[in-house]
């Protein structure tokens, strides 16, 4: 006997009858046909054993893909379980690095506190890392290893991510484990000659870099403290890299950048020739720490950045291709954000541990070091025992926000849904569009 999921939502019904159905949990996206819609769908439980020949193909590939499910299944106890089980789940090592808080750049936003820029990484610290992450390797033979570099900027401490990436890569062999790594750069140093350091030494096959509007509007927000512009500068570098790396660029937005965003839209698409190992996105400017200087009132809100970020993806749609199913399609987290994973861990340049990338160098949000491993075991229980309240436990879109950002929740007083349930119904709509003219496409070349 099998049920209809909870975490189905009706996205439209069409005039011939039939019902567009999507799943959060699952992330399927479906029509159910009108026959279907009048003999299952009108039904709270379904016997298989009671469905005609016709029924039963449908049956399958509903229940396949998570519009039915057993009916005996509790989906929000699953729900929680799942997000438990990968909580919980020691079979991957996790370490974010910030080998130095230095950075070159003097961005309006930085929430990192400049009391700290000068630290760097020294190299009985990276023997401590490295014993650390033996030390997690022995007691918990994980079989993934991945490495983020983070700072300030990272690249300012080349010789700390080509140590440790080595001695890293050596470990991972001599345990067979998965090693990979990603790098978090501003791109001013993204260079030739660093690229190639990086291709030979340290297995990093993806890169973030920001850009936060045309040439005038991202010299102005994300500026070098010598004063000199550097939007060319980046731009080059990133064309160099994305033969060698997957590049994805991230958009930071406020009230004093949104307006020039779809001109950087026509740039990146018009002038830059990026292949396809390069995308971009765009995500709200937020003040996560004191630090922040920024002026809260510049930021929006999740719904606002919403309305923000679905026009801008429209438009990335409608006027250059890119595909809707990529652009739109809503996330679906099976687990919280890693600042709430056991085998996850922030280290800074003095090897001090943390939780979240957004409070490195904070020294309330210290966690332990990496010599004694978790010494506020108080603070480090709040961040892994987070559980969804209960307000979000009951909502059906859950499977979409995830309830947000793990800091935000815990330490601040955040009842704003994320940005992500904002806009989905119209964004549905538009890939299911693009997949039904495709088909009359396809037909008609027949």
């Amino acid at each position: 006997m099998f049920k209809w999921s909870y975490y189905n939502i009706e996205i439209s019904k069409n005039p011939d009858g039939s019902l567009l159905l999507y799943n959060t949990l699952s992330s399927s996206l479906g029509v159910l046909n009108k026959e279907i819609v009048e003999s299952m769908y009108s039904k709270k439980v379904i016997d298989e054993n009671l469905l005609n020949v016709e029924e039963i193909e449908h049956f399958k590939t509903i229940k396949q893909n998570g519009f039915l499910v057993n009916e005996v299944e509790n989906e929000k106890v699953n729900i929680q379980y799942l997000h438990r089980a990968n909580r919980f789940n020691t079979m991957n090592l996790s370490l974010v690095i910030a080998p130095t808080l230095d950075c070159n750049m003097r961005c309006k936003y930085c929430y990192e506190d400049k009391k700290n820029e000068k630290m760097y990484m020294s190299s009985e610290t990276e023997e401590n890392i490295v014993k650390f992450a033996q030390n997690y390797i022995n007691r918990n033979r994980p079989t993934n290893f991945h490495v983020t570099w983070y700072g300030g900027e990272p690249l300012l401490a080349m010789d700390t991510i080509i140590n440790l990436s080595k001695k890293f890569i050596d470990i991972s062999n001599e345990n067979n484990l998965t090693y990979s790594a990603g790098l978090i750069t501003n791109g001013i140093y993204l260079n030739d000659e660093n690229q190639l350091r990086l291709l030979e030494n340290s297995q990093i096959n993806f890169v973030q870099v920001t850009i936060d509007g045309t040439e005038e509007v991202h010299n102005k927000r994300r500026y070098l403290k010598n004063g000199t512009d550097n939007f060319h500068t980046i731009i080059n570098n990133i064309r160099s890299a994305m033969n060698h790396f997957r590049v994805s660029i991230r958009v930071n937005i406020d009230s004093e950048n949104s307006d020039n965003i779809t001109s950087l839209i026509d740039y990146f698409e018009q002038d830059c020739c990026f292949n396809e190992n390069v995308d971009y996105y765009f995500a709200p400017v937020e003040k996560t720490t004191d630090a922040c200087k920024i002026d809260v009132t510049r930021c929006f809100n999740q719904e606002e950045f919403s309305k923000i970020n679905h026009d801008l993806k429209k438009k990335m749609v409608k006027e250059y291709n890119h595909s809707p199913n990529l652009v739109f399609r809503p996330p679906s987290y099976s687990s919280n954000c890693g600042a709430t994973h056991v085998g996850n861990y922030i280290i800074d340049p003095n090897g001090n541990l943390y939780n979240c990338w957004s409070v490195v160098g904070v020294p309330k949000f210290m966690v332990g070091n990496v010599i004694e491993g978790i010494t506020n075991n108080a603070l480090y229980v709040k961040w892994i025992m987070y559980e969804h309240n209960n307000r979000c436990k009951e909502c059906n879109l859950l499977p979409l926000c995830n309830t947000g950002c793990p800091h935000r929740n815990i330490f601040g007083n955040n009842n704003e849904c994320e940005s992500q349930v904002y806009n989905y119904v119209e964004e549905l709509k538009v890939i299911y569009d693009y997949f039904t003219n495709s088909k009359i496409d396809s037909n008609e070349r027949r």
